[in-house]
């Protein structure tokens, strides 16, 4: 069955946008920071190489992306079509949310380690809904490239997946053939492609579970998984039930983070049978968050102003051009039963 939308995607033009920025560039594309002009905030535009897929592939993105319609799911305004400001030929793009704080990834490599608890905690718990509500979504959406670079932070650091991948897959009942072509070095990423890479003979939205656990052990410890392991290694091992670090995890540090420790290692269970779904992950997530809620104003504004202060240094823009477009992350139609599958 295909997913129809309602309503075709806003088409955006130059007479919409002003105040063009470049803020990054790479294989994906071109990412600019624009105002636009009638609605009064500025919108993040991807422009997409001229090799990354045509127009009736881009209008596809847009419409899956806009059903995954939550508070903590990024959100595609638009589709861009018209004559960047410096580039010689038409562009055609994704407008979406621009973003200000970053990736949870930039955030964790600015502070060294994890945000305050209560932060964390509130991270934790609308990640937990964001996946909730794809999960929950007929037929399912399902993310399966979940990571700190693919967790972004709009100005009031509240989280939002980015579920963004230029041209995303439906998934039949029939088995496909999964390959790994991925050159990116750095190694947080490359833990979390594993993940996906080695688990094949599981069920998508267990699968998708056990990249959250390895999520929360990130967030928790503000450390990259396996830092310094060589890639088949790690792919050999996680099938035997090699995970995260635990003893990196003080789980007397905070008030209730040996519940959310014990929920992480559930999420990883080498046995997906036992892994919970991301709607028994909200109880624990929800009432751990309540733990913290009181302090959480002081916590934001903490990390906030840490911001401010960093905002003018030159590498700045880095951040915000991995969270839209280096690590891009990968939002799946699941059509049938969850059987398993190759992606």
């Amino acid at each position: 069955m295909e997913l129809v939308s309602c309503t075709p995607p806003v088409i955006i033009s130059d007479s919409n946008l002003e105040s063009w920025t470049l803020i990054g560039q790479g294989g994906f594309g071109v990412i600019h920071r624009a105002r636009h002009k009638e609605w009064g905030m500025d919108v993040a535009v991807k422009l997409l190489h001229a090799h990354s897929g045509d127009c009736s592939s881009l209008l596809k993105e847009a419409n899956l992306m806009r059903e995954g319609g939550s508070p903590f799911v990024l959100r595609v305004l638009g589709v861009y079509r018209g004559d960047v400001p410096g580039l010689p030929q038409a562009s055609m793009g994704l407008v979406m949310e621009f973003m200000e704080n970053g990736s949870l990834a930039s955030l964790l490599e600015h502070r060294g380690g994890p945000p305050p608890w209560p932060l964390a905690f509130r991270l934790v718990h609308q990640i937990a809904l964001g996946m909730n509500f794809l999960h929950c979504h007929r037929p399912p959406l399902l993310h399966l490239d979940l990571k700190p670079s693919n967790v972004l932070l709009d100005s009031s650091l509240n989280a939002q997946a980015n579920t963004h991948k230029h041209q995303a897959h439906r998934h039949q009942t029939q088995a496909r053939t999964h390959r790994h072509t991925d050159t990116q070095t750095h190694t947080c990423v490359l833990m979390y492609w594993s993940v996906q890479s080695v688990c094949l003979y599981e069920p998508l939205s267990l699968r998708a579970v056990l990249i959250f656990g390895v999520l929360l052990w990130s967030i928790i410890t503000g450390e990259q998984p396996y830092p310094n392991a060589i890639s088949s290694l790690i792919r050999f091992r996680i099938p035997l039930g090699d995970r995260p670090d635990l003893s990196k995890v003080d789980q007397g540090q905070a008030e209730g983070l040996p519940e959310l420790v014990g929920l992480m290692t559930r999420c990883w269970s080498p046995k997906s049978g036992e892994r919970p779904s991301f709607h028994e992950c909200l109880p624990v997530t929800e009432r751990v968050f309540k733990l913290h809620k009181a302090t959480l104003a002081d916590a934001i504004h903490r990390v906030q102003t840490e911001l401010v202060l960093t905002r003018h240094c030159p590498c700045a823009s880095i951040g915000i051009m991995w969270y839209y477009g280096v690590c891009i992350g990968t939002l799946t139609v699941y059509t049938g039963t969850d059987t398993t599958l190759a992606h």
